[in-house]
């Protein structure tokens, strides 16, 4: 018997890392080029929402996730508002740092015989049989930005806090360590500041003042600060020069809490598919097709949902109806959450 056909992986973030990780373990050879470095900072909310049991054991992520906080309310803070509408999750969400994370996928990967290269980027062609994309977001429109940093010290009103500003949401998710993830999208704007500076300044001008006020009173890891331009999501999954996973196949909106958990489901409905191409029962061709439309299938409708919600979490005057009607409990948490996990 001959031995597996090799797999290539573009892209070392929670896809690539887990799907490497995934088929080293059932015999398969796998080369992953990164081009950063383990450990790494990233613009993430870093809480999972929707990771189901059997995808936690499909790629054995039990023991990444140990240590991940479980989230169980959020409260939605309306501009520079004290007042707050608190929900409960349907499931409990899974905050736990990138920085964290992905440095132990990257460690796991390594350990099952998986040969990692870091700093390497990858320029050549995509589509050459074996090779998959996990290559993260793509280019866009560069209108929109996200931030994030750590702090410590600050107190939430609860599990959960997002926070909806002029052309933007925050959202603050305590994670390991005694520290809170503070991370945004946000139009662009032209300010004269840096680092967690420019973070502080993007929430001044988004009209919370309040939340800027609290966060600068606590203490700020300055070497957390990230930034990425250029954000837009998707209303599908895409097709592209070759089989890709994760953002690169579909970004979600962050609000839903719904994209580490979509890049563990991508590499999951990936990984049949691509033991068979390994062991020679199907084509790259066919592969590349079985994966695209097992994504479409399992994601399709939550991105169409996430892009028409959207727009209300972004536009102050959608935003104010929103408000309005949160005595009602609208929207109803429930339904939208079977839609977007």
């Amino acid at each position: 018997m001959s031995p597996p056909r090799e797999i290539e992986i573009v892209g070392g973030g929670l896809a690539g890392l887990s799907l490497g990780l995934a088929l080293r373990r059932a015999g398969v050879g796998v080369t992953l080029f990164e081009a950063g470095q383990y450990p790494r900072h990233r613009v993430c909310g870093e809480f999972i929402a929707g990771l189901g049991a059997g995808t936690i054991a499909a790629l054995g992520l039990a023991p990444f996730l140990a240590g991940a906080r479980q989230h169980r309310e959020v409260a939605w803070v309306f501009g520079n508002s004290s007042a707050e509408r608190r929900q409960r999750l349907p499931e409990p969400a899974l905050a736990i740092s990138r920085h964290r994370l992905d440095a132990a996928l990257a460690a796991a990967f390594v350990r099952e015989g998986g040969q990692l290269h870091t700093g390497a980027r990858v320029t050549d062609t995509p589509s050459r049989a074996g090779r998959v994309l996990c290559t993260g977001r793509r280019r866009a429109n560069p209108g929109w930005m996200g931030l994030k940093f750590h702090v410590r010290g600050l107190t939430l009103a609860t599990d959960l806090e997002l926070h909806l500003g002029d052309q933007c949401y925050v959202g603050l998710a305590p994670v390991e360590d005694d520290r809170v993830n503070v991370c945004g999208l946000f139009a662009r704007r032209p300010l004269c500041a840096k680092g967690a500076n420019l973070l502080l300044g993007y929430l001044q001008a988004a009209g919370l003042r309040s939340l800027a006020q609290r966060i600068a009173a606590a203490d700020i890891d300055a070497t957390s600060f990230c930034a990425v331009a250029g954000v837009a999501c998707d209303p599908g999954i895409t097709s592209s020069a070759g089989p890709s996973l994760g953002d690169a196949a579909g970004v979600t909106p962050p609000f839903t809490g719904n994209g580490m958990a979509m890049a563990f489901q991508s590499a999951e409905s990936a990984l049949p598919h691509l033991l068979s191409y390994a062991h020679g029962e199907i084509s790259w061709a066919v592969c590349s097709r079985l994966m695209h439309e097992v994504l479409a299938d399992r994601f399709d409708l939550r991105l169409r949902t996430a892009s028409l919600l959207h727009p209300w979490l972004l536009r102050p005057s959608r935003q104010r109806w929103l408000r309005a009607l949160a005595p009602v409990r609208f929207p109803p948490l429930r339904p939208l959450y079977a839609l977007l996990h």
